[in-house]
């Protein structure tokens, strides 16, 4: 189990534990399994990159939250992202965070709050401003909150 899993398990167990009538799924795209179920997966999806976590619960004027969850800060001290580059079969080079930063702008398009979060500690801090924000009340459009 990578780092990263065990702070999304210990975020999902904290969230059963604390708010049990809370309906959330995670994304399990990123686990290792075997390649008829993830061919069996991909052709049952969209073709769109999902971030981690969603909770189906409308607070405010937002419809739901979306978490890219993270071990640790994937912020420089500039305010930037750090990248982490990947290579696609075609061998083009892309920056993971850069695209994960799109999704999360992309569903603040269509009416959701969405942020990065690192680590189990930074998961709840923003999912209990989440849940404390009042009709008319905005959050910050920025990488996290």
């Amino acid at each position: 189990m990578t780092p990263e899993e065990k702070e999304h398990i210990a975020f999902a167990e904290w969230i059963q534990w604390k708010y049990p009538e809370l309906r959330f799924n995670v994304d399990c795209s990123g686990m290792r399994i075997s390649m008829g179920l993830r061919m069996k997966l991909k052709r049952m999806r969209s073709h769109h990159k999902k971030l981690d976590f969603f909770l189906e619960e409308p607070r405010g004027d937002y419809a739901g939250l979306y978490l890219e969850i993270k071990k640790s800060s994937i912020i420089k001290k500039d305010g930037t992202l750090k990248p982490r580059f990947k290579t696609d079969k075609q061998g083009n080079k892309t920056d993971d965070h850069q695209e994960q930063w799109q999704e999360i702008q992309d569903c603040r398009r269509r009416g959701y709050a969405a942020y990065f979060a690192f680590g189990k500690e930074h998961c709840i801090e923003t999912l209990e401003r989440y849940l404390s924000i009042k009709k008319g009340e905005k959050l910050s459009e920025g990488y996290c909150i």
